[in-house]
Protein backbone atom coordinates (compact mmCIF):
# COMPACT_ATOMS: atom_id res chain seq x y z
CA UNK A 1 0.00 0.00 0.00
CA UNK A 2 1.75 3.37 -0.74
CA UNK A 3 2.43 5.20 1.90
CA UNK A 4 0.16 8.28 1.69
CA UNK A 5 -3.02 5.75 1.35
CA UNK A 6 -1.74 3.90 4.65
CA UNK A 7 -3.26 5.03 8.09
CA UNK A 8 -0.18 4.74 9.85
CA UNK A 9 1.89 7.01 7.86
CA UNK A 10 -0.38 10.01 9.39
CA UNK A 11 0.07 9.06 12.76
CA UNK A 12 2.28 11.72 14.77
CA UNK A 13 2.62 15.60 14.78
CA UNK A 14 0.58 18.06 12.34
CA UNK A 15 3.62 20.19 11.39
CA UNK A 16 7.31 18.54 10.99
CA UNK A 17 10.46 19.92 9.50
CA UNK A 18 12.16 19.46 6.82
CA UNK A 19 14.19 21.01 4.03
CA UNK A 20 14.34 21.66 0.69
CA UNK A 21 16.32 18.78 0.25
CA UNK A 22 17.06 15.10 1.82
CA UNK A 23 14.74 12.78 1.94
CA UNK A 24 12.88 12.40 5.90
CA UNK A 25 10.80 14.98 8.04
CA UNK A 26 11.90 15.30 11.50
CA UNK A 27 9.54 15.81 14.64
CA UNK A 28 12.22 18.70 15.56
CA UNK A 29 14.47 21.39 13.66
CA UNK A 30 17.11 20.35 16.50
CA UNK A 31 17.33 16.46 15.23
CA UNK A 32 20.95 15.38 14.89
CA UNK A 33 19.92 13.23 11.89
CA UNK A 34 18.74 16.52 9.96
CA UNK A 35 21.64 18.90 11.39
CA UNK A 36 24.45 16.48 10.30
CA UNK A 37 22.47 16.40 6.80
CA UNK A 38 22.69 20.07 6.29
CA UNK A 39 26.72 19.44 7.70
CA UNK A 40 27.26 17.05 5.51
CA UNK A 41 25.83 18.90 2.03
CA UNK A 42 28.10 22.13 3.21
CA UNK A 43 30.83 20.02 3.30
CA UNK A 44 30.24 18.44 0.00
CA UNK A 45 29.99 22.46 -1.88
CA UNK A 46 26.21 21.25 -1.41
CA UNK A 47 23.78 23.79 -1.67
CA UNK A 48 22.10 23.74 1.78
CA UNK A 49 18.21 23.97 2.31
CA UNK A 50 16.50 25.94 4.49
CA UNK A 51 14.93 24.29 7.49
CA UNK A 52 10.94 24.70 7.26
CA UNK A 53 8.00 23.42 9.17
CA UNK A 54 5.26 21.74 7.07
CA UNK A 55 2.12 20.01 7.36
CA UNK A 56 3.21 16.19 7.99
CA UNK A 57 0.64 15.11 5.28
CA UNK A 58 2.34 17.48 2.79
CA UNK A 59 5.86 16.27 3.76
CA UNK A 60 4.66 12.70 2.85
CA UNK A 61 2.81 13.90 -0.61
CA UNK A 62 6.18 14.97 -1.29
CA UNK A 63 7.90 11.72 -0.96
CA UNK A 64 9.47 12.46 2.26
CA UNK A 65 10.41 9.27 5.07
CA UNK A 66 9.75 9.69 8.48
CA UNK A 67 13.70 10.12 10.40
CA UNK A 68 14.20 6.92 11.77
CA UNK A 69 16.15 9.23 14.51
CA UNK A 70 12.60 11.44 14.98
CA UNK A 71 10.02 8.37 15.54
CA UNK A 72 10.06 5.63 16.83
CA UNK A 73 8.81 2.40 14.34
CA UNK A 74 5.23 2.37 14.36
CA UNK A 75 3.71 -0.37 16.09
CA UNK A 76 2.05 -2.87 13.40
CA UNK A 77 -0.55 -4.69 15.09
Amino acid sequence: MPLKQCQHSMEGPAFVFASGGGSCFHATARCPALSDGQKIADEMGLRVHEINNVAMARAIEMGRERCSACFLPISRQ
